[in-house]
Parts: C-alpha cells; structure tokens; sequence
C-alpha cells in the first residue's frame, strides 16, 4: 500500500507538469483590420491568415491552424498567393469529404491553412489542405506552378481523375511520391 501512495505521488507533479506547458485557444472569424500575426510571419502570410473568408482556428503552443470558407475563385485566389509565400515548401494535401453526419462540429471548412514554427521566429512549415466534395469542385481548381500535391492514400475518384488530368499539363503542380510503399 505504501508503495502505491509513494508512486501516485512521486507521478503527480509529472502529469501536472506536462498540462502546465501545454497552451491552446481559438480563433474567430478573419478580420483584416483586427489581424492576428507573429512576429516571424512575412506580411504575405499574415494577409492570407487574416482574410474575411476565415471562418475559425485554433493554436496549441506553436501550432496554429486556420479554417476557410468559400467559393472555387475564392480557393484559387487563396492558393496563388499561398504559392509566392517566402514560407515553404508549397504542399497541397487534398482531401476527401467524410460523412458529414460523422464530423465533429465546426468541422465545415473548404480549405485549412496550417503554421508550425516557434514563437517570433519564421515558420518551420506552412501547409494547404483543400477538402474535396464540398462546395468546390476539383475540375474549378487551378494550382499554379511551385505548389507539390502531398501523396493522398485512397484517393477518391474525383482525385484520381484531378490527378491525372493535371499530370498531362506542362502548367502543372508536381506531385510528391509516397513517403511509404504502395502495395
């Protein structure tokens, strides 16, 4: 008996520990004239963070994330400013539409632009993930040049058949191979 009460006590300053340094909150809506920033971000991310088509987000210690809203033109006007970041690389991860019965809520975004880097120093990476199936269309979106498309496992018809289409064009975005063997 004595044992365990030595062991939950000398483990609880442990758990408590790991809480403390743990941080997180939310982000509202994009608000250009309110904007959110680090001191490491280039003025170029801070205005594509901060635009009226941001619907949410949220940080956990330097990990910030931000949802997006909109329309096909709104995604590709997105996109090619994503495309000029001095942050890169330029990763697009598409992904695919689960059921929406079975997302959590608040889970409604188009695209979702995510920032890893340490407090007042540049982004050690910045990525785009684009949600396919709904309300933009893969055949409505235009990747410049300098964006990689990240390696989907299981890729829906409708990526399949992006993929394809875009591997024909001289225009088009690279596709980044599987970090993990295929079967």
């Amino acid at each position: 008996m004595r044992y365990r009460f030595f062991a939950a006590f000398a483990v609880s300053p442990l758990l408590i520990a790991s809480s403390l340094l743990a941080m997180g909150g939310s982000y509202g809506k994009g608000n250009p004239k309110s904007p959110i920033s680090s001191s490491g971000w280039s003025a170029e991310l801070v205005e594509l963070v901060n635009r009226e088509d941001r619907i949410g987000g949220s940080w956990v210690n330097q990990f910030d994330s931000f949802d997006y809203a909109g329309t096909a033109a709104d995604f590709n006007a997105f996109v090619q400013k994503f495309a000029m970041l001095n942050e890169g690389p330029h990763i697009v991860t598409l992904l695919q539409q689960t059921d929406p019965a079975t997302e959590p809520a608040g889970a409604s975004c188009d695209w979702h632009l995510s920032i890893n880097g340490h407090w007042n120093k540049a982004p050690t990476s910045v990525g785009l993930t684009l949600v396919v199936g709904r309300r933009i269309k893969l055949a409505d979106v235009v990747l410049p040049k300098g964006i990689t498309i990240a390696p989907v496992d299981n890729p829906s018809p409708e990526i399949q058949a992006y993929l394809k289409t875009i591997a024909r064009s001289s225009d088009a975005p690279t596709t980044r191979p599987s970090d993990t063997p295929r079967k």
